[in-house]
């Protein structure tokens, strides 16, 4: 299991997605405010990557519910060795 960290504008939140599937805010383990710099912070935690390339999508949401930018990234997730059919 992974954790992921978002931030986003003070008094906004974010949507998180891995490979499409949306994750629920209850996946938020800490919320943190940073009112000096304006500065919203949220950890999902338990994420499950499957082995190989997963695309990560985090989305800005803004007070009114509207979505704002969004972040894309592949991240590795790890699995089981594999050997190789072919010997010398």
């Amino acid at each position: 299991m992974q954790q992921i960290e978002a931030r986003t504008e003070l008094n906004w939140t974010a949507r998180l997605e891995i490979n499409g599937e949306p994750i629920s805010d209850k996946n938020i383990g800490v919320r943190s405010l940073d009112h000096k710099n304006k500065v919203a912070t949220f950890t999902f935690v338990g994420i499950n990557l499957r082995p190989g390339a997963n695309k990560v999508r985090c989305t800005a949401v803004s007070p009114d519910g509207s979505a704002g930018k969004s972040a894309e990234i592949m991240v590795m997730g790890r699995g089981p060795a594999t050997a190789s059919a072919n010997r010398l």
